[in-house]
């Protein structure tokens, strides 16, 4: 296990270092075209495959991120296109990883007070310790930011995605946590898109279990509101409803959920964001009574502190997710530190 820490540390460590010589390379050459981050950071994280049955890990997390302005010298209008990934390293679990692409256009209109723009990407998501996570997916939408007052911004944003998971999943995994009663009225529904009752000796119906063909269809309105309590005090409050049409209809739900967050900058080096949030999940698993209701509260807390091109930070964020599903209910709690270089 040792070994293979320190290889996969070499391993990023080396691709970093070219990656900062490039990135420091491109940034010389066309400064105003070009910027982007580079961070590390530490951390654990004590229930990384979110479920009841808690398995925590050390981590190091690598992510890095490459944004190009086309033309940077139009003062009412951005056209620009970018590349980020993401890798977390953990000590004793199996690895994830996120890449996405895009590009964006925003441009201004009422004498700069309203700001229209539309947004696009593809991305892929990796993970080996949950494999049936793994997806690819591309998201396209559009948005209006709204300069109310000189301390009032309001914003709306709409966007849909697809996703296309590339691994199977026991969609009724969860069937021996359900009383008894419910787990009779799961067997008992069974029917499309799964396969026909198969009769075994004993003639007992089994029913199929594992969908190979998942994919997804997301769709997320969003309202926010940024408000400028004072110089160095600002708060945002945000609303979201997300509807997710799955193929596989157990797998299905739809996300009502509600933001706020603060950030406080005390002097120019330092910036502190509290954030608090609920989500309620409502799944389509509703089979002869058997129904699932998520409630998700989380709290967090970012400190950080800024000089020349650096930040330093320190996180914590805690999460917990009540389900009417015993296996899906879960608490977690995510604490790193780390820095970011921008260019």
């Amino acid at each position: 296990m040792t070994a293979k820490i320190l290889i996969k540390s070499a391993l990023f460590i080396t691709f970093f270092m070219v990656y900062l010589l490039i990135s420091t390379t491109l940034t010389l050459q066309a400064a105003e075209n070009f910027n982007g981050i580079i961070g590390i950071s530490a951390g654990y994280d004590n229930n990384v495959s979110l479920s009841s049955e808690q398995k925590g890990s050390s981590f190091i997390s690598y992510r890095s991120k490459l944004d190009f302005r086309l033309f940077p010298k139009n003062p009412t209008s951005e056209l620009g296109i970018f590349a980020e990934g993401m890798y977390r390293d953990y000590f004793s679990l199996e690895d994830n990883y996120r890449l996405r692409a895009g590009g964006y256009l925003t441009w201004q209109m009422a004498g700069g007070r309203l700001i229209p723009g539309i947004f696009g990407d593809l991305s892929a998501y990796r993970d080996k310790l949950n494999p049936t996570d793994e997806k690819n997916g591309f998201t396209a939408g559009a948005k209006l930011d709204w300069i109310a007052s000189a301390r009032l911004t309001l914003g709306i944003q709409q966007s849909w995605t697809y996703q296309d998971y590339a691994n199977p999943s026991d969609i009724y995994a969860h069937r021996d946590a359900l009383p008894q009663m419910q787990q009779r009225a799961l067997r008992a529904s069974a029917g499309p898109p799964f396969s026909p009752p198969i009769l075994f000796p004993g003639n007992r119906f089994v029913f199929s279990q594992v969908e190979t063909n998942r994919n997804e269809w997301l769709s997320s309105t969003s309202i926010r509101g940024i408000l400028y309590l004072m110089s160095e005090l600002k708060g945002e409050i945000s609303a979201e409803y997300v509807k997710s049409d799955f193929f596989v209809y157990q797998e299905s739900y739809a996300e009502k959920g509600a933001f706020f967050s603060l950030v406080w900058t005390p002097d120019k080096a330092w910036e502190i964001s509290p954030l608090i949030y609920v989500k309620q999940f409502d799944y389509n698993t509703a089979p002869d009574g058997i129904k699932r209701d998520d409630t998700e509260r989380g709290i967090g807390l970012n400190i950080s502190y800024f000089f020349k091109a650096f930040e330093v930070f320190v996180s914590m964020n805690l999460t917990d997710n009540n389900s009417e599903i015993e296996t899906e209910t879960y608490q977690r709690t995510v604490t790193q530190c780390g820095m970011v270089w921008s260019f």
